[in-house]
């Protein structure tokens, strides 16, 4: 028995607003991510630089040092 209707594409609840490919190696594209550097929000214990953000083989990268 073959059921044709279920090979429809179903609709999705759900809209693709925005993305991003990391297509390039390097620091993120700075038109689309931008960095909050230093001891910035929460009185958090960790500091931001934007050096420890980077793409690498299509993957974002955020490192904690």
């Amino acid at each position: 028995m073959i059921f044709p209707f279920l090979a429809l594409p179903q609709k999705s609840p759900f809209r693709l607003v925005w993305h991003d490919e990391f297509s390039k190696d390097g620091p993120p594209d700075p038109a689309s991510w931008s960095y909050e550097e230093g001891f910035v929000r929460n009185r958090e214990l960790q500091f931001y630089r934007k050096e420890n953000a980077r793409v690498e083989k299509g993957r974002l990268v955020v490192e904690g040092r």
